[in-house]
C-alpha cells in the first residue's frame, strides 16, 4: 500500500506469495522524519501487528487537498 500527498489518494497490491514482506509505504513527507517514500510500518518492525492509529491521525491530517 502506497500512500500520495494529494486527496489521500493510495495504491493497494496484492501478492500470493505468503513469504512476501507486508508494509505500508508513503510518498508523503513523514512529519516525524521528514522523509519521503518510507516504509510506515513492515514485517519486523515494533508493533507491526499493533494499531497505529494515534500516530498516523495526526500525520493524515497534513495531507493537502
Amino acid at each position: 500500500m502506497f500512500f500520495f500527498p494529494k486527496l489521500a489518494a493510495f495504491n493497494i497490491s496484492w501478492h500470493e506469495n505468503p513469504d512476501k514482506e507486508k508494509a505500508i509505504q508513503t510518498y508523503v513527507a513523514n512529519p516525524h522524519t521528514g522523509g519521503n517514500k518510507k516504509a510506515l510500518t513492515r514485517t519486523g518492525i515494533e508493533n507491526f501487528t499493533g494499531s497505529h492509529e494515534g500516530f498516523y491521525r495526526e500525520y493524515i491530517k497534513g495531507l493537502r487537498y
